[in-house]
């Protein structure tokens, strides 16, 4: 089964390949291992999405065991996990040194809700479960895109506006490293091979060193190689968020849903 996916990735430029097996026939371990192998044995070079409508079902330690028993140690480097924003800041904020001169009254906000949503000493049983529920609130429909909002200030303010002299300063500069610390996304054209939702892979990415955009959309998914886990119950999130962008957008309708369409038939 490897073999036959890894010579699909290798000889097709593009195409559909359905490994329509079982459950507890290796699909995940054999894609991940495929995955790999085209990096590192085949020196493939098109980016890898692989897509799966829950989280939970993300090959992450699949894919971190391949690297472990080829005793390699980019897994960092090359693999991204893309969540959503609020994920990122709950993960990320609390263990980043953010310099003072950036910390403003948002930060403030956010390190307080974030605080208490991490004190292990609640159980948030009857009110304080209100409270936990407002917190997470707060954070995603506020908090969050007011912060990030503030990042994209202090880029434009203090960095130049060139974009690869940007990502430089974002790696090498002590007073801007945090930012990626929290947002991976900045260098999003880095990686090799991403992990994501469905629904996640159907909205916008946000980068914060350019506008965002849609993968479908993007140069990044151009010629490259999309894993579609639980096929069937994928189709379900991609209609459902046709008539939800439908029902948001006055967009050419019919425009959208081929090009959704059309990105899955010639990246897949």
């Amino acid at each position: 089964m490897k073999k036959t996916i890894l010579n699909f990735m290798i000889s097709r430029d593009n195409g559909l390949i359905i490994a329509d097996m079982p459950t507890g026939f290796g699909k995940t371990y054999n894609c991940v291992q495929a995955m790999y192998e085209y990096i590192y044995k085949e020196n493939g070079t098109k980016k890898q999405f692989y897509t799966t409508t829950l989280k939970k079902n993300l090959p992450i330690e699949d894919l971190k065991r391949v690297y472990k028993q080829n005793k390699n140690k980019n897994f960092d480097k090359d693999v991204l996990v893309i969540k959503s924003n609020y994920d990122y800041i709950f993960d990320n904020f609390l263990d980043t040194d953010i310099p003072f001169k950036f910390r403003n009254e948002i930060y403030d906000e956010l390190e307080k809700n974030l605080k208490f949503l991490k004190n292990r000493e609640f159980k948030f049983e009857n009110y304080l479960l209100d409270m936990k529920l407002q917190a997470e609130k707060i954070i995603r429909d506020e908090l969050e895109w007011k912060f990030r909002a503030h990042i994209s200030k202090i880029i434009k303010t203090n960095l130049p506006k060139n974009k690869e002299k940007i990502i430089k300063a974002l790696k090498n500069n002590n007073d801007y490293k945090w930012i990626a610390q929290i947002y991976p996304t900045v260098f999003m054209d880095e990686y090799k091979i991403y992990l994501l939702t469905i629904d996640k892979f159907l909205l916008k990415n946000t980068v914060l060193i350019k506008s965002s955009y849609y993968f479908i959309s993007d140069d990044i998914t151009d010629n490259s190689i999309i894993f579609i886990d639980e096929f069937d119950s994928g189709k379900e999130t991609v209609e459902r968020s046709l008539i939800d962008r439908a029902l948001s957008s006055k967009n050419d309708y019919i425009k959208l849903f081929l090009q959704i369409y059309n990105s899955f038939q010639n990246h897949v």
